[in-house]
């Protein structure tokens, strides 16, 4: 089946493993997104705090990322 469009939909994504970076990296292009994808919930947080808050539409975490869990990354990014 087709990907659905992400046209022009600013992604920020975070896992710890390099084959699932690959993989959503090669997904989101495929389906027109702008993905920037990192290891960690600190290099997202990172981007997050450079680029500003609304640099991207939307964030995905993977929640058993090491050393700061998704669900922590979550939170910070919310407060």
């Amino acid at each position: 089946p087709e990907l659905p469009l992400l046209t022009g939909v600013r992604v920020l994504a975070a896992d710890d493993l390099e084959i699932n970076r690959q993989i959503l990296d090669d997904l989101l292009q495929l389906a027109q997104a702008l993905p920037v994808i990192v290891s960690s919930g600190a290099e997202a947080l990172a981007q997050l705090a450079t680029a500003g808050p609304s640099a991207f539409d939307i964030v995905l975490m993977d929640v058993q990322i090491a050393p700061m869990d998704g669900y922590e990354t979550a939170r910070r990014i919310a407060a």
